[in-house]
Order: structure tokens, then C-alpha cells, then sequence
């Protein structure tokens, strides 16, 4: 299992993606079909957690990094590891 993400940017909109792994400073994701550049800024939203904003760092085909503009706080990983235990944790 590993946790349904949506992200959004301004050049496509929503975006589906799947979130692979996370730490206090930025996350990486598996897009469904659309394709990123470096430097874009985006939102991500997870079910029942607060948005977050960053931007992508690199690019990978359809994987993505994202350097959070705030860091996580350590409860929020935390909590992701205890729900979504797949979950590649940094």
C-alpha cells in the first residue's frame, strides 16, 4: 500500500500521483500520466492531512522530488509511517 496523493501545479492543474516516499523536507512521488519540470511549484494534498507546498527538485520520467517549502513536523511523518507502513520513509 502506499498513499494516493493529489498535486497540483499552475501550467496542468490537478495531477494524480502516488506518494513513495517522504522525510521532513520533501517527498517523492509516482505521477500517473503527466510529466514535471524542475522548479514548478506544487501543492500536494494527502487524505485527511494539512496541504503542502514545494517545489520539484528533479525529475525522473514520471518521479518526482519535492523540497518542501516548510518542513514536515516529525508527528506528521510519524503518522504516515503508522498508516501507510509500505511507505518508504526517509
Amino acid at each position: 500500500l502506499r498513499a494516493d496523493a493529489t498535486i497540483r501545479n499552475i501550467t496542468q492543474g490537478r495531477i494524480g500521483g502516488r506518494l513513495i516516499d517522504i522525510a521532513e523536507n520533501g517527498c517523492k512521488i509516482e505521477l500517473f500520466s503527466a510529466s514535471a519540470t524542475c522548479g514548478q511549484k506544487v501543492t500536494i494534498k494527502l487524505d485527511n492531512l494539512e496541504l503542502w507546498v514545494g517545489y520539484i527538485r528533479w525529475v525522473k520520467g514520471r518521479v518526482i522530488g519535492v523540497e518542501f517549502d516548510r518542513p514536515l513536523h516529525p508527528a506528521v511523518v510519524d503518522h504516515l509511517s503508522s498508516t501507510h507502513p509500505d511507505l518508504d520513509l526517509a
